[in-house]
């Protein structure tokens, strides 16, 4: 870094920023990462001078952060969006800022710069996503043919517009899943709730949906949050033992046993209502921490054992990749909300294990199922293969929902000054392009099969909603972090598909499954359960990659 940017460091330093949001962002630059050449730009009020910036430094995703945080600050006077491909940023972010202010572009050795004098910061730059191309992967899946890549879904405001929509659509069928008896359950095909015990994952999934909900601005959405916030405190809570019931009915629980996949969505909605300034979930978040380090995490295995008896006295010998998956996501979601390093930390020790260990060393086929060694039990549910939460083979779903997940944790490294390991943007691409090419219309109709053998031959063919809207979060993180236009045509192509296949335009919400011939199906699904996958969908694509959701929409970056 030249002298010039080394004391435009020093300013950063001087202005007060060593601290809170801004802290990392001036320990990153005197470190070199090539992010105080940039920001300080924006600390002493004057325009970026282009003569600082390395491009060879230049991280546009650190970069983009590094501006959020500022922003936030509020120390922000001008706003610029930095894109190593060189190509125009964000269209949304142009048209946008165009409107509304003076928008002007130059480059600088091969870097793309818009500057945007802002009257305000209420228009942050995350309206518009760094867009850096990623590795060539041979064999990779191309985008679907028929699609003209010269405009893309992902930066049109149009088609963010659409999203919003659906999102309000989606909130508005799950409110009836708020019941009297305490907490939330299951809908049917019309969004009734469904009788039966209710079911501590799907409250915990619902909460934290309807805290999305109040986060956008919902009215109606906040009192079911708190709704569910008291179910996790009353009936759910297990006062004797510590931890929450799995099911509980009118007479009390119908299944105390403890297992990590619904205590992950404790920490979940319990993140994300804190996130959403919610009475009494910050207290609620710090004990879902608390029982999820004493009791779940394994610290040896760096990964997370699956299930305790009621009195946590007897540990199940079955370790999953499933409640590890949903871990991950929510040690992301409490890094963002707590700010504290050590969930981050955790989050990553689990995908290295499972995204660089488990599926590159099985042909990015991830084994599910193992015993209390971690060693994988490939037959496992060999006679049930679809079961609904631990189906016999690979499931194709996760692959795509870890590569999302790799995704989030990448981008959240940079937040705290680290180089993340090339791996992790690899493995990502890997993960999706083996889903692509073994889960997506494999069996002469489209649509994704829900599991495959192990040598990649589809096991279960009938077609899980929830695949799909993991597909599509996982291909609009992909578009984000690469800028890869194919990423854009398959997050279009299963949109598509969704439209056409999914989404019940006279009873609401999506269609659970779909048979091989994309006809409605209930083998194994029944109803409309919940809302979080699809809700999940319509969001992430409006979002940066870190924070993670609520976190995110509490920090105004939506786009």
């Amino acid at each position: 870094m030249s002298d010039r940017g080394s004391r435009r460091a020093r300013d950063l330093a001087l202005a007060g920023f060593d601290g809170g949001a801004c802290g990392s962002w001036a320990s990153g630059a005197s470190r070199g990462s090539g992010v105080a050449s940039v920001v300080s730009g924006f600390v002493d009020r004057r325009v970026l001078d282009p003569a600082l910036v390395d491009p060879a430094l230049v991280d546009p995703a650190v970069v983009d952060r590094a501006l959020v945080d500022f922003a936030r600050c509020g120390v922000v006077a001008r706003v610029s969006a930095v894109s190593a491909s060189c190509d125009a940023v964000s269209a949304s972010c142009a048209a946008r800022a165009a409107s509304s202010f003076g928008l002007r572009r130059f480059r600088v050795a091969g870097v793309s710069f818009w500057s945007v004098e802002l009257l305000s910061v209420d228009l942050l730059i995350l309206d518009c996503h760094p867009l850096r191309r990623g590795p060539h992967v041979p064999g990779a899946a191309a985008g679907p043919a028929a699609r003209v890549t010269g405009m893309t879904w992902l930066t049109t405001p149009a088609h963010a517009r659409w999203l919003e929509q659906e999102t309000d659509r989606l909130l508005a069928f799950g409110v009836r899943s708020a019941v009297s008896s305490g907490g939330f359950a299951r809908l049917d095909e019309r969004g009734a709730a469904l009788d039966g015990p209710a079911e501590l994952w799907i409250t915990c999934r619902m909460t934290h949906v309807y805290a999305l909900g109040s986060l956008l601005g919902r009215p109606g959405c906040a009192p079911l949050v708190d709704h569910g916030l008291a179910a996790l405190r009353g009936m759910f809570h297990d006062d004797e033992h510590g931890g929450w019931f799995a099911e509980v009915g009118a007479d009390g629980p119908t299944d105390a046993g403890k297992a990590a996949y619904p205590h992950a969505f404790v920490v979940l909605a319990t993140a994300s209502a804190a996130a959403a300034g919610r009475p009494g979930a910050r207290e609620l978040l710090g004990e879902a921490l608390a029982v999820s380090e004493r009791r779940f995490w394994d610290d040896e295995a760096g990964m997370a054992v699956e299930a305790w008896d009621p009195a946590f006295t007897e540990l199940d010998p079955y370790r999953g990749v499933n409640a590890n998956m949903h871990t991950v996501e929510a040690y992301l979601a409490a890094a963002d909300v707590t700010g504290e390093r050590v969930w981050l930390d955790r989050a990553l020790r689990i995908i290295e294990r499972v995204v660089h260990g488990f599926a590159r060393d099985n042909a990015w086929r991830i084994p599910e199922h193992f015993d209390s060694d971690w060693v994988p039990d490939l037959d496992y549910n060999v006679d049930t293969p679809a079961h609904p939460f631990r189906p016999y083979g690979a499931t194709i779903g996760h692959w795509l929902e870890w590569a999302r997940l790799t995704l989030h944790a990448r981008a959240a490294l940079t937040t705290w000054g680290d180089v993340a390991p090339a791996w992790m943007l690899d493995d990502a691409v890997a993960l999706f392009d083996a889903a692509v090419a073994e889960g997506w219309d494999v069996d002469g109709a489209p649509g994704f099969v829900y599991t495959v053998d192990w040598t990649g031959r589809p096991v279960v063919r009938e077609r899980m909603h929830w695949v799909v809207a993991e597909g599509i979060a996982a291909a609009a993180t992909l578009f984000a972090a690469t800028g890869d236009p194919r990423f854009d045509a398959w997050y279009a192509t299963w949109w598509d598909y969704a439209e056409q296949h999914l989404l019940d335009r006279e009873g609401g919400s999506w269609w659970h499954e779909l048979g091989p011939d994309n006809a409605v199906s209930r083998t194994v699904w029944e109803g409309k359960a919940d809302l979080y996958h699809a809700v999940q969908a319509t969001l992430i694509p409006r979002l940066p990659l870190t924070p993670v959701l609520a976190p995110a929409l509490a920090a105004g970056l939506l786009g």
